[in-house]
């Protein structure tokens, strides 16, 4: 092979690998949700706008202003920190409450070591994507939802931030 031509063949790699780049935060974020309930599609942190009905996903029944926010980190614990809406503030609890987690089969499992969360374990079929986390089920906020007598259920919905 000539010179030309293994100098054309080493410069159009080169160019083919400079093209590929590297894949972006969204993408890695993206794959890693692919096949659902994951560590890395789980971790960071999480906003709960308010409880929504099992029926309407798009438009809380209750609304928090500011956010509850669970964080996951990848050690196997989490920090959940209550909403501050005066509406809704009846727990009272220090932040963070924390917890461990881990995930079995399809099936995340939460482990409340705090103060004002139910210290059980608790096993959560689960519904995410790259956005949004679906506990199917209301875990953290029951109080004030009790306590105004709503009958009907509720999720707790929460959206990547």
């Amino acid at each position: 092979m000539n010179k030309k031509a293994l100098f054309s063949l080493l410069f159009g790699s080169l160019f083919l690998f400079a093209c590929s780049g590297t894949p972006t935060k969204a993408e890695i974020l993206a794959e890693s949700c692919e096949g659902g309930l994951s560590a890395k599609c789980l971790e960071g942190t999480w906003a709960l706008n308010g409880l929504y009905t099992k029926d309407d996903f798009a438009t809380p029944e209750f609304q928090y202003n500011p956010p509850s926010t669970i964080k996951f980190n990848l050690d196997g614990s989490f920090e959940y920190n209550f909403t501050t809406d005066p509406n809704y503030i009846d727990k009272h609890c220090p932040d963070p409450q924390a917890g461990l987690w881990r995930i079995e089969q399809s099936v995340l499992v939460l482990k409340p070591m705090g103060d004002c969360l139910e210290m059980k374990e608790t096993m959560l079929a689960v519904s995410i994507d790259k956005t949004t986390l679906n506990f199917n089920t209301r875990l953290f906020h029951d109080t004030e939802v009790l306590g105004v007598g709503v009958a009907i259920p509720l999720v707790e919905i929460y959206t990547r931030k």
